[in-house]
């Protein structure tokens, strides 16, 4: 179930990866195993001489599958929408990535399977390029229910109706 949040600009959707506790538990040992083996076989290449880049091996381990088995264990989406932008950031548990912003024109939902009854979609942000054709300018990476995305569409719909009456001078739509 996602967390999400509204203003008066815009909808914040805040999304964690769908982990049971016992795989979270599974997935961590199996880390730690795993990022503590990688800095033992590296200590054990040391006996004949010193080989530093033999210590490669366990920063190019965390960056590459630790870092895909953390965003399993604790991954969270955050998503701030407004009527123009969309701002994303990736939380994996120890660290985020940075906040990025970029403009889009129009969202979408994308199916994410072909069993209808579950209902699951990504939102789907574009824009149009010079030769207007769509150009993906991000995609959810963790999935919505269609009411959820409901939900955001009709606020942000909301919200645009909003923007044009004050800008064209007409009273503000307050729905009952």
């Amino acid at each position: 179930m996602s967390d999400i949040r509204f203003d008066e600009n815009n909808v914040y959707v805040i999304n964690a990866v769908p982990t049971r506790v016992f795989l979270k538990v599974f997935i961590i040992i199996l880390n730690f195993s795993l990022q503590a083996g990688s800095i033992y076989f590296a200590t054990l290449l040391q006996e004949d001489g010193p080989i530093p880049l033999a210590f490669l091996l366990p920063i190019f381990y965390f960056f590459t599958l630790g870092k895909l088995l953390m965003w399993n264990s604790f991954g969270k989406e955050l998503m701030i929408i407004s009527t123009s932008h969309i701002s994303y950031q990736h939380d994996y548990g120890i660290w985020k990535t940075k906040l990025v912003s970029n403009s889009y024109q129009m969202m979408q939902f994308v199916a994410t399977s072909e069993d209808t009854m579950k209902e699951k979609v990504r939102l789907h942000f574009v824009k149009y390029n010079d030769a207007k054709l769509t150009e993906t300018v991000y995609e959810s990476a963790i999935s919505l229910t269609i009411d959820e995305y409901v939900k955001i569409n009709d606020t942000l719909n909301n919200y645009k109706l909003d923007e044009n009456n004050k800008d064209r001078g007409f009273p503000i739509f307050i729905p009952n």
